[in-house]
C-alpha cells in the first residue's frame, strides 16, 4: 500500500479502499468500518524512511501523537482518533473523516491569495 502501489486491504478492522493524499513520509487513504459500513474513516500511514537515522524517532512521536488524540475520545474541536498501531513498514492511525477541500484546491480558488483570516490559520498549522 506504499505510495502509488495501492491495493486495498484490512488494517485493524477496517477496510482501506482508496488513496486520498501522497507526501513524502506517509500516505492518507480513505476506510470504512467492517461492522459498519457508513462509518468511514481517514487511515495516515507514516512509512519508515530507511534512508534517514531518526526513522524510528518519527515513528514513535507518530505513535504518542495518535495515542494522545485518541485519550480525547469525541471532542468537538478535535478529530476523533479510532485507532492506531504499528506496521511492518510502519505506523498507521485512524481517524474521523472530515468532508472538506484539498488544500491546493483552495489556493487555487483565491488567485489573488488567501484571505487574511485564512492566512492566519495556515500559519497555526
Amino acid at each position: 500500500m506504499r505510495g502509488i502501489d495501492f491495493y486495498a486491504r484490512r488494517l485493524d478492522g477496517w477496510v482501506v479502499c482508496k488513496p486520498l493524499g501522497i507526501g513524502g513520509q506517509g500516505s492518507v487513504y480513505h476506510a470504512c468500518s467492517r461492522q459498519d459500513s457508513k462509518l468511514k474513516v481517514a487511515v495516515k500511514i507514516l512509512w519508515k524512511n530507511k534512508k534517514t537515522s531518526n526513522s524510528d524517532t518519527a515513528i514513535e512521536n507518530f505513535i504518542r501523537e495518535a495515542s494522545i488524540g485518541r485519550s480525547f475520545g469525541v471532542h468537538p474541536h478535535l478529530m476523533q482518533v479510532h485507532g492506531y498501531g504499528y506496521m511492518e513498514d510502519g505506523a498507521f492511525m485512524i481517524t474521523q473523516f472530515v468532508e472538506g477541500i484539498p488544500f491546493y484546491d483552495m489556493l487555487a480558488s483565491y488567485p489573488h491569495g488567501l484571505p487574511p483570516e485564512y492566512a492566519f490559520i495556515m500559519r497555526l498549522m
